[in-house]
């Protein structure tokens, strides 16, 4: 948890929430979480941090000092955090240069090389790099490359499936050892080459109150890529089109193993969706329509993903 003095401000107010009073039209509010996420798998979004110099325009005024020391306090919870800090700004005298020089020299005096000052592109590349293993989201021409980001394992960090026409691989992130463990992933999450790649259309979640992820096909034609299910270890169980289709395959995380196993069960399609597990909490699932991908110990306040 971040330290008191970093999210209270002098008078007692909520440090960031107070600039969130007089938003009515935004679609989402992101607590605690300053770190990238996936749009409908093809997309980064690096959400901007609060306050941005209008919001602070709008509820303290113009290039008032409250604004320039909560820019600070922000960047030591991102500190904390090891995540990112999206500043946004705008050329209306919102915010002056002197305090932009300042929140600089804050940051270097503080922290030294700690932060770094990076364009968006150069964060892309080094999420490519560290996290995705050379796979962007997108492919060559700009389509679905089968890269997925979620929590297998339930340990409140997210990991990596890749699974398109080169990489089949599943990263589990071990905090411990701050390195990644790697096994194979024995399917695709994208169909077809270049521009027609798409989505495969497997469905990803946590369905029950264990925690661990679970994988089902659409159909069994999707994940077997048209080959016998038998060849695959998964019995001859079938199944055929539509949201209502029961299940009868699904692909359970196994920590001893640190692998996707088969498991049988029926489940519909469409109850892959959203489906309360027997201790009646809700969970979510990452399946086509679903449009973000953060982790379930985080909540989004307003928008489109929730912890419950």
């Amino acid at each position: 948890s971040l330290p008191p003095s970093l999210v209270v401000d002098a008078d007692g107010n909520e440090r960031f929430a107070k600039y969130l009073s007089k938003m009515k039209s935004y679609v989402g509010t992101i607590e605690n979480y300053p770190y990238p996420y996936v749009i409908d798998r093809l997309c980064w979004e690096f959400p901007c941090v609060v306050p941005s110099d209008w919001e602070a325009q709008n509820l303290i005024g113009n290039q008032k000092p409250q604004m320039l020391e909560d820019w600070q306090r922000a960047l030591d919870a991102t500190v904390l955090k090891q995540g990112v800090m999206n500043l946004c700004f705008h050329p209306h005298g919102w915010s002056s240069s002197e305090q932009f020089v300042s929140f600089i020299d804050y940051a270097v005096k503080k922290y030294g090389k700690k932060v770094k000052f990076l364009t968006f592109g150069e964060c892309l590349d080094r999420l490519n790099k560290n996290l995705l293993k050379g796979n962007p989201l997108r492919n060559s021409q700009g389509s679905d490359n089968g890269v997925r980001i979620l929590d297998v394992d339930d340990d409140g960090f997210m990991d990596v499936l890749i699974g398109n026409g080169t990489t089949k691989v599943t990263r589990v992130w071990q905090p411990k050892k701050r390195s990644w463990s790697e096994t194979k992933l024995p399917f695709s999450l994208a169909s077809g080459e270049g521009k027609d790649a798409k989505d495969a259309r497997v469905l990803l979640g946590v369905l029950d109150g264990d925690g661990r992820a679970r994988l089902s096909p659409r159909t069994l034609r999707t994940l077997t890529q048209g080959r016998k299910a038998t060849q695959l270890g998964l019995g001859s169980s079938t199944a055929s089109n539509g949201d209502q289709t029961k299940i009868a395959i699904q692909m359970v995380w196994q920590k001893p193993t640190a692998s996707f196993v088969t498991s049988t069960g029926t489940r519909s399609a469409s109850s892959l969706r959203g489906t309360k597990s027997s201790n009646g909490k809700n969970r979510r699932v990452h399946g086509r329509s679903f449009p973000m991908a953060c982790p379930m110990a985080y909540p989004m306040v307003k928008g489109y993903a929730s912890s419950t």
